[in-house]
């Protein structure tokens, strides 16, 4: 027996058109399977592979290209959610500000295995210090101290970037090697096993996540359960993630506005060369019907035994 599910865009999203593109499994799985790939508790110094933050030989072999593997991630998904925002007549997705509300709102409409929803965010929810969600200030003890707490890392690493060194666990200042600028800045940002001082520089990337994904409940009173933000194989679903992904990611950007200078014309020119034509051809996107096999998340077993075991697709229209 198939048993086969459809869930229909909500009027919202298909006037957007950007459903089709967050819930496609293939695009969830790319930042579950990276994680895994890539785990940030994992050192790769139990795998006889050098990370030094300052590798005078340049020799590439030797590192573990990890934290610009997640800047890379993070840039390139960023760059294909905007193609579609622009192809829906939509601009560019802009970073998340601390002063400025959360605009989209997002229900996963999602549970835990032991019952608990995924909690949702209501659209236009603050996050920032001087407006609270509960319109009670004097009980935003907690809200105010975690916004500080994110900013303050964020600050220490746009301090370690300036001063063009990154304190290791000494608190020695080391300097930056600008070969491995990228790597470096973003194995601090994402806080994995090969950062430079985690304690002190915090898990910025997941602190985002959480400030964002518990804005509904900043204060801690209601016990909600981790947001989709903090699953690695739903976040992407969430539209904020986006706009936390395009700051990380305009942080790492600022080593190399500061440090590195633009191409001059004589680098970029090509004497002789001359383009007499330019040809684009039109960009299309196909939304094609599509269905997954979901027997492994439903427990589809009691009651049936293996010659007449159903099959569940769950698909989308």
């Amino acid at each position: 027996m198939e048993w086969n599910v459809l869930f229909s865009q909500p009027p919202q999203w298909r006037v957007q058109g950007l459903l089709q593109h967050i819930q496609r499994v293939g695009l969830l799985l790319l930042g579950l399977q990276g994680n895994h790939q890539n785990n940030n508790y994992n050192n790769n110094n139990n795998y006889n592979q050098n990370n030094n933050i300052n590798n005078q030989n340049n020799n590439a072999k030797a590192i573990n290209f990890r934290g610009e593997i997640f800047y890379t991630y993070l840039q390139q998904i960023v760059a294909r959610y905007n193609i579609e925002r622009l192809s829906n007549g939509l601009p560019q997705v802009q970073q998340i500000e601390y002063d400025q509300p959360i605009q989209s709102g997002f229900n996963p409409q999602l549970q835990y295995e032991n019952g608990q929803a995924v909690p949702n965010r209501p659209a236009n929810v603050q996050i920032n210090n001087n407006q609270a969600n509960n319109n009670n200030n004097e009980n935003n003890n907690f809200a105010n101290a975690f916004v500080n707490f994110v900013k303050t890392h964020e600050q220490r690493i746009f301090d370690a970037i300036d001063a063009n060194a990154v304190k290791n666990n000494a608190g020695v200042s080391v300097p930056i090697n600008p070969f491995y600028a990228t790597n470096t800045i973003s194995n601090i940002v994402e806080a994995n096993a090969d950062g430079a001082n985690n304690q002190y520089y915090g898990s910025y990337f997941t602190e985002l996540l959480k400030l964002v994904g518990s804005a509904s409940d900043a204060n801690k009173q209601l016990g909600l359960a981790p947001s989709a933000l903090e699953n690695y194989q739903t976040q992407i679903r969430d539209p904020a993630f986006f706009n936390i992904a395009k700051r990380v990611v305009n942080v790492v950007n600022h080593y190399k506005n500061v440090h590195f200078k633009p191409y001059t014309t004589q680098e970029l020119r090509f004497n002789g060369v001359q383009v007499q034509s330019f040809d684009v051809s039109p960009l299309v996107t196909y939304n094609e019907y599509a269905k997954i096999n979901v027997n492994n998340a439903v427990n589809n077993n009691r009651n049936n035994n293996n010659n007449n075991k159903i099959v569940i697709h769950v698909g989308n229209q």
